[in-house]
Parts: structure tokens; sequence; C-alpha cells
């Protein structure tokens, strides 16, 4: 896996969802915040998975 490229994806998703969550919400007294794990990295043996719910 080429690092560098999945590094320069994580800061664009990052970029995005900052400004994005900097927007103010119009119809009410809203704020939202963004938080990465810059700390979070995955590879193929090293995955998250999430609990399904049934």
């Amino acid at each position: 896996m080429d690092y560098t490229k999945l590094d320069h994806y994580r800061q664009v998703i990052e970029t995005i969802l900052s400004e994005y969550a900097s927007i103010p919400y119009s119809y009410a007294n809203i704020q939202s915040e963004v938080v990465f794990d810059p700390t979070f990295r995955t590879s193929s043996c090293n995955t998250r998975r999430f609990p399904k719910y049934h």
C-alpha cells in the first residue's frame, strides 16, 4: 500500500469534513465538531470491525 497516497487522501477528507463542519446551521443553535484520530492506521492485518446489529 502506498502510504504517501493514502496520507494525501486522509488529508483531503479531513479538509473537506472540517470545512463542512465549520458552516453554521441557520435554523438552530447547533455546533458541530469534527474529530480525527491521527494515530489510526489501517492495513490488511489491522482493521477495525464494527458490531452488527440484528
